[in-house]
C-alpha cells in the first residue's frame, strides 16, 4: 500500500473517532461513553489486524512464514 495512501486513511480514521463523541451524543446521552469507548477499541483493533496482515511474509518474528 502507498504511503500516501495509508497516511490519508489513518488521518481520517482519527479525525472520525475523535467527531464521534459529537456525533451520537444528542441519541446516546450519558450512554455516549461506553458506545464510543466500545467503538474505539473496535476499530483500533481492526486497524492494528490490517497492519499486521498488510505484509505477512516478511522476515519479522510474528510474520507467517517459519
Amino acid at each position: 500500500m502507498p504511503v500516501c495512501y495509508a497516511s490519508h486513511l489513518s488521518q481520517s480514521f482519527w479525525i472520525y473517532l475523535l467527531a464521534l463523541p459529537f456525533q451520537v451524543l444528542g441519541t446516546f446521552g450519558w450512554w455516549t461513553v461506553p458506545i464510543v469507548g466500545f467503538g474505539f477499541f473496535f476499530f483500533i483493533g481492526v486497524m492494528s489486524i490490517s497492519l499486521e496482515l498488510e505484509d505477512p511474509f516478511g522476515y519479522d518474528n510474528n510474520d507467517l512464514v517459519q
